[in-house]
């Protein structure tokens, strides 16, 4: 009986409106569409109340009938009908609700609510350990700031950056999110206030007190800091410098190594070069005797760091005895101490002579 009464609609509507029925002729689709979808045909079927409706109120069918719009809407789309038909409830709170809409068209309000929303801000300022992190790596923030690329990659994708202008607006509007930023003086006294880490990765304070009662050292520091890190950090030139027991044990082992140096001033310069070596080796002939006769008071005096350190740490020393050639020159015009150099055997008859002598005085 449902399928007649709706025959009869069809007819009715078919005398009233037959271009709209062409229509339905010629989208078969829309009608395989509604023959193939038997469930919305038994919703209408057992859905006897709708029928009851339509049967007991005739002016909703007019006023279906002589809104022909609709029926173009119904025909050109099939699956929409059977929304507005079952549900028109639904369209109609659609229609009346124009909110709905505006979020669907105008959705790039959005994000404008999550900027706009201080309380999003607000958990991100009072969540100070983030910030602390961020804060307590000022390496990374170098890089951020130290890269002007990575910058420049953002300003040339304008499409993001109006994104990001807009959104920068309303934070360039809204001060008080950085003033709070920057008036956050806790975080900023964090980084002010601990010199001490940064110090001792980068300016190792022990060391510079070391350094700072020695100006002249100071400067060699700041200009020529890679000739420091290299002496600092080579300990195998400065063991080598303290260390090289071959040059030892050869002028020990080896005393024709010492008539080549007494046959060959050459050797003397580079000996000459170094006055302190000299001055002892040459006013103290019994300490000659020690260090041929004791080779253990040469590792004494080798593993003694702390007459190094005096060296290391007072270069004024060794500039004036670089500097004062006049030293050097004594050291070339005392023809005493070469003599007692070539004739260490005859200054030993000498004394042996003198004993003598003294013992008969």
């Amino acid at each position: 009986g449902a399928r007649v009464r709706v025959s009869a609609f069809l007819s009715l509507v078919g005398e009233l409106q037959p271009r709209s029925l062409e229509q339905i002729e010629l989208q078969p689709q829309s009608l395989e569409q509604i023959e193939l979808q038997p469930q919305s045909l038994e919703q209408i079927e057992l859905q006897p109340q709708s029928l009851e409706q339509i049967e007991l109120q005739p002016r909703s069918l007019e006023q279906i009938e002589l809104q022909p719009q609709s029926l173009e809407q119904i025909e050109l789309q099939p699956q929409s009908l059977e929304q507005v038909e079952l549900q028109p409830r639904s369209l109609e709170q659609i229609e009346l609700q124009p909110q709905s809409l505006e979020q669907i068209e105008l959705q790039p309000r959005s994000l404008e609510q999550i900027e706009l929303q201080p309380r999003s801000l607000e958990q991100i300022e009072l969540q100070p350990r983030s910030l602390e992190q961020i804060e307590l790596q000022p390496r990374s923030l170098e890089q951020i700031e130290l890269q002007p690329q990575s910058l420049e990659q953002i300003e040339l994708q304008p499409r993001s950056l109006e994104q990001i202008e807009l959104h920068l607006e309303q934070i360039e509007l809204q001060p008080r999110s950085l003033e709070q930023i920057e008036l956050q003086p806790q975080s900023l006294e964090q980084i002010e206030l601990q010199p001490r880490s940064l110090e001792q990765i980068e300016l190792q304070p022990r060391s510079l007190e070391q350094v700072e009662l020695q100006p002249q050292s100071l400067e060699q520091v700041e200009l020529q800091p890679q000739s420091l890190e290299q002496i600092e950090l080579q300990p195998q030139s400065l063991e080598q410098v303290e260390l090289q027991p071959q040059s030892l044990e050869q002028i020990e082992l080896q005393p024709r190594s010492l008539e080549q140096i007494e046959l060959q001033p050459r050797s003397l310069e580079q000996i000459e070069l170094q006055p302190q070596s000299l001055e002892q080796i040459e006013l103290q002939p019994q300490s000659l005797e020690q260090i041929e006769l004791q080779p253990r008071s040469l590792q004494q005096i080798e593993l003694q760091p702390r007459s190094l350190e005096q060296i290391e740490l007072q270069p004024r020393s060794l500039e004036q005895i670089e500097l004062q050639p006049r030293s050097l020159q004594q050291i070339e015009l005392q023809p005493q101490s070469l003599e007692q150099i070539y004739s260490h055997r005859a200054l030993i008859y000498v004394s042996e002579c003198r004993n003598t002598i003294c013992s008969y005085r």
